[in-house]
């Protein structure tokens, strides 16, 4: 049988981990798995009930609330909620709740990033214009957008809604909008909001890392000189030079100091916030092109390496890097055929014209062939 070259690899974007087990989404696989860290064994604990066949990037990040993990619909049609003490699965249909104020939301992106707060889990639209609130007590779904237009009146045409990261203080939250020089200032409890600009932002806010009253913000610029420190005590923000002019998402806090990473250029920088000092750090992080989001606990990178199946921990401090190679048997992950895949994507064709970021040119021309070679469409 033959599968797409794409289908060959199992890939994620974001991860939970316990003592014992590791449980991610794929990105190239509609199958949400749990990974046992002594073995190394993969297992398939589910897939999004109300998605198609082959349908990849259905959830890039995930929360942990509780006994729960939450699974962030990003083209998924559900949320995902996991039990991980009784491994219990459950699905929440979003298309009619989304589909309600006339906004089409099968397949197309919707959500990335998640916030907390008590009994409440807030997912926040990268195209869906909304934040959408789901109750863990009562699974209620509700959906705010009162100050949309406060947002469309200062953001790019074509930009996301909201972009890496955000900072909250107490019941307050502020969200960065893509591509915008300011955010979004939301109160949980009354989700009542207002725009605020950031006048030292020129460029657009790219991504946004907290820790206590401070915040940190990057540039939507990809020759960016800077980034900068926001005080939520008195609002006072300190441009900081970057080491390279680049763009960089959302730094990830770690012991004192700023980790930051550009995996498409595979560069990674670690920023002092004592001394104020950069050290280059790519070397001590391998397989970073292509690889998941960073968990970092003190002063180990903790990511997912997408290309070799790895889990790397990279201990900067000590200079040490150590790995986990997943047993995944590949079978397992491919069990859709070929004709399948090739039935799915023409029908896809079929009623919508356009498949946009679906295929590679090989993967097209092997469905063309399938296709004059069989009666599977």
């Amino acid at each position: 049988m033959i599968y797409p070259a794409n289908w060959e690899k199992v890939t994620c974007h974001d991860w939970y981990n316990d003592e014992k087990k590791i449980w991610l989404c794929l990105e190239n696989k509609n199958a949400i798995c749990e990974i046992d860290k002594n073995s190394k064994n993969v297992k398939i604990l589910g897939s999004f009930p109300h998605n198609g066949l082959g349908d990849a990037d259905l959830s890039l990040s995930l929360i942990r609330c509780g006994d729960y993990i939450v699974f962030c619909p990003f083209k998924a049609n559900d949320i995902a909620v996991l039990n991980i003490c009784t491994g219990v699965l459950e699905f929440i249909n979003l298309l009619e709740i989304l589909e309600q104020n006339g906004h089409l939301c099968d397949g197309i992106e919707k959500f990335y990033r998640m916030a907390l707060y008590k009994h409440y889990v807030f997912f926040f639209g990268i195209k869906y214009p909304a934040i959408m609130r789901l109750d863990l007590t009562t699974n209620r779904i509700d959906l705010f957008d009162e100050w949309m237009d406060q947002i469309e009146q200062n953001r790019c045409k074509d930009a996301v809604l909201f972009t890496d990261g955000y900072a909250q203080k107490e019941d307050e939250i502020y969200l960065p909008i893509g591509r915008c020089n300011g955010v979004l200032k939301i109160n949980l409890n009354t989700m009542k909001g207002k725009y605020i600009e950031i006048k030292a932002i020129t460029h657009g806010i790219l991504g946004m890392t907290q820790r206590e009253n401070h915040v940190w913000i990057t540039e939507y610029d990809i020759g960016a000189e800077k980034f900068f420190h926001w005080n939520l005590d008195d609002d006072e923000i300190i441009p900081i030079d970057l080491p390279c002019h680049d763009a960089f998402y959302a730094p990830v806090y770690s012991d004192n100091s700023l980790l930051f990473f550009q995996n498409a250029r595979n560069k990674s920088y670690r920023y002092d916030l004592l001394s104020g000092c950069w050290t280059d750090i790519t070397s001590m992080l391998p397989d970073l092109v292509n690889s998941s989001d960073k968990i970092v606990r003190g002063d180990v990178v903790n990511y997912f390496a997408n290309e070799s199946k790895r889990f790397y921990h990279c201990d900067l401090k000590r200079n040490l890097v150590y790995f986990d190679e997943l047993q995944i048997n590949e079978k397992d992950f491919l069990n859709d055929s070929w004709e399948d895949y090739c039935r799915y994507y023409m029908q896809e064709l079929k009623d919508h014209a356009v498949v946009e970021n679906k295929l590679k040119l090989r993967d097209f021309i092997g469905i063309i062939r399938t296709i004059k070679n069989s009666k599977c469409c």
